[in-house]
């Protein structure tokens, strides 16, 4: 089996990305397998050095954190119906 692998990113260039790709690695960081204990893969199947495959990785937890406070400091739009109800809780006062 082909294993996906996630570059690591430095926060500089995170911060420069538009929030749909940033939600995009975050849906991809949660996708990672739990640890090579867990997985199907076999050893030498992955290597370390060129990014992450594991949320066993002590550098997952840095990547997701780094990803974590870049999106919290982010504008953020209500869905169409979170709006329409905003605004119906708005009218009734």
């Amino acid at each position: 089996m082909n294993r996906r692998t996630l570059p690591l990113v430095s926060q500089h260039e995170l911060t420069s990305w538009p929030t749909k790709r940033l939600l995009g690695r975050l849906k991809a960081l949660r996708k990672l397998e739990e640890s090579p204990e867990f997985s199907d893969a076999e050893e030498g199947e992955w290597d370390e050095s060129k990014g992450l495959f594991f949320k066993s990785d002590p550098r997952w937890k840095d990547a997701y954190k780094e990803l974590k406070s870049i999106l919290d400091s982010r504008e953020n739009i209500p869905s169409g119906r979170a709006d329409r109800m905003a605004n119906i809780k708005a009218s009734r006062r």
